[in-house]
């Protein structure tokens, strides 16, 4: 059983204090795919970053399953001075892989043309983010993590994302936060809601809807009310 056990994760100051977790467990297998619906700002980053291994609780345990990727996208371990393709076989020497076929992959995929033999340090966010999830795909892992979303750009590369992320999840499990029910829907078997700090287990993907739905309606009428105080 792998995720999280009795885990805190605090932020700011002793002034003030952002709380994610307290004191929250919720456990998966390895081949599991899940889904957390977060409302946004409460910690959807927090928790795949947890469980990539790029950041720590405070108080409790994480365990990450067995051959989990970098969060689908991520483009931190990318050197700004060298070009998509050095960066891309650099990595893939780090990793065992094959850097020719690694490299072939990511160029094909990413549809950068010779934008890929040029410096990270010219990208936009979009190319980043684009060389950053054909990476992800063109070396399959055992678990994948997805923070928000699990495709990038326009419609058509979009949805090109989302085809190659469901034959890769055939071999392996996933972990993903995100407050949009369609990709939750899509992608995962089993579900659960970010709630008070705590990650709540839900029998089905409806049941998970309908919280979340309350969740979000209860902060939006602390929204109004907070607005109200303010105008009196």
């Amino acid at each position: 059983m792998y995720g999280f056990f009795g885990c805190t994760r605090l932020y700011g100051s002793t002034e003030f204090v952002r709380r994610v977790l307290v004191d929250a467990t919720y456990g998966f297998a390895a081949d599991d795919r899940v889904a957390v619906l977060a409302p946004a700002g409460s910690g959807k980053s927090t928790l795949v970053r947890l469980l990539g291994g790029l950041d720590r609780p405070d108080r409790g345990t994480v365990l990450r399953p067995p051959g989990v990727s970098w969060p689908l996208g991520f483009s931190g371990a990318f050197h700004p001075a060298l070009s998509g393709e050095e960066n891309v076989r650099l990595l893939a020497r780090m990793m065992d892989a094959d850097p020719d076929r690694v490299s072939a992959f990511v160029t094909l995929f990413s549809e950068l043309g010779d934008d890929f033999y040029r410096p990270l340090q010219n990208y936009s966010s979009g190319m980043r983010g684009r060389l950053g999830f054909a990476f992800s795909m063109a070396i399959p892992q055992r678990f994948y993590l997805a923070d928000e979303a699990v495709g990038l750009g326009d419609e058509q590369f979009r949805m090109k994302c989302e085809r190659m992320l469901l034959r890769r999840l055939e071999n392996a499990g996933l972990f993903l936060a995100t407050r949009n029910f369609r990709i939750a829907e899509r992608f995962a078997e089993r579900f659960a809601v970010l709630e008070n700090h705590r990650i709540v287990r839900c029998g089905s993907f409806d049941e998970a809807r309908e919280r979340f739905a309350r969740i979000e309606q209860q902060e939006d009428d602390l929204d109004v009310l907070v607005a109200g105080l303010s105008r009196a």
